[in-house]
């Protein structure tokens, strides 16, 4: 059984952010903290990655997967704070999504 979860967490970037500088921050700070997001008794690791939305509004999506002990899942809105304060330099946290992995990776 594949005890993964995926979540996403949607940032827009104000209009004077330094989006290179936010991509450096997430990328050597925060995805480098072990304690960026919630750990729980249930939790393994973390895995991230940043996607760059395509259009005019510089719009992200912070991925990440998290591998888990048991079946009983991970609230990712848990975060939702924690998210805010890693981007509140840049930008704003405007939507949150969780997935469960239904088929194994291929």
């Amino acid at each position: 059984m594949d005890n993964t979860m995926t979540g996403v967490y949607h940032i827009v970037l104000r209009p004077d952010a330094d989006e290179q500088a936010f991509v450096k921050h997430m990328t050597d700070v925060v995805f480098e903290d072990p304690n960026a997001l919630q750990l729980t008794r249930i939790t393994r690791s973390f895995a991230h990655q940043l996607l760059k939305a395509q259009g005019s509004l510089p719009r992200y999506s912070w991925q990440t997967t998290v591998d888990l002990q048991t079946d009983a899942g991970y609230d990712f809105e848990q975060n939702a704070g924690t998210v805010q304060k890693h981007v509140e330099s840049f930008g704003l946290l405007v939507g949150i999504d969780a997935y469960t992995h239904e088929a194994p990776s291929i």
